[in-house]
């Protein structure tokens, strides 16, 4: 694992196996993973700050959420990344009906 601090990723190849850099440059790769982020996009509207809603990114928020998940029907995921569809078809697996968004 190379970690590259403050490299923007700007094109992936696939057919070369390659990722283009912001300043130019390319790193080839055999296995290439896509993290997206390292702190959730706050929402801002009416109702952000209701205990039903979750943001996730640890431990923590991953065993609040698992808790309400006991009692709920219905859920909406804001964000389709990995997290985001890792986090609905966790609860699609308990029966929660999840709508991505």
């Amino acid at each position: 694992i190379q970690w590259m601090p403050a490299t923007r990723a700007v094109h992936i190849d696939r057919e070369r196996k390659q990722v283009e850099l912001h300043d130019g440059s390319r790193v080839a790769y055999d296995h290439l993973a896509l993290s997206t982020g390292a702190r959730p996009r706050m929402l801002d509207c009416p109702g952000a700050s209701l205990d039903a809603v979750h943001y996730l990114r640890d431990l923590g928020d991953a065993r609040r959420l698992a808790a309400h998940a006991q009692t709920a029907r219905r859920a909406v995921v804001i964000g389709g990344g990995y997290i985001g569809l890792e986090a609905a078809a966790s609860l699609r697996l308990k029966g929660i009906d999840v709508t991505v968004v």
